[in-house]
């Protein structure tokens, strides 16, 4: 709205939060609960759409993930993790 571009093609509203690049991350799918738009597993039709545009079946490899669980199990070999410092 500050900026006169609000209701124009091509623009929207920008999501303001204590952690923004959160919101980020999720909008694009890299979180391993959401596919991109904050879709979640349960979300089976939503799911579905997402796997006809990538003309992939992602139901049985979209599936929640405890990574905590899996890197003390030695499952998951090399991770990346950002804290957020205040």
């Amino acid at each position: 709205m500050l900026t006169g571009k609000f209701g124009k093609e091509k623009n929207g509203l920008i999501i303001l939060r204590e952690s923004s690049n959160s919101t980020g991350l999720i909008d694009m799918g890299v979180t391993p609960s959401y596919l991109p738009g904050f879709v979640k597993y349960d979300e089976r039709d939503e799911v579905e759409k997402i796997g006809n545009v990538w003309k992939t079946e992602l139901k049985d490899i979209f599936k929640p993930v405890d990574l905590s669980s899996k890197l003390k199990k030695g499952e998951i070999k090399e991770c990346s993790y950002l804290e957020k410092i205040h």
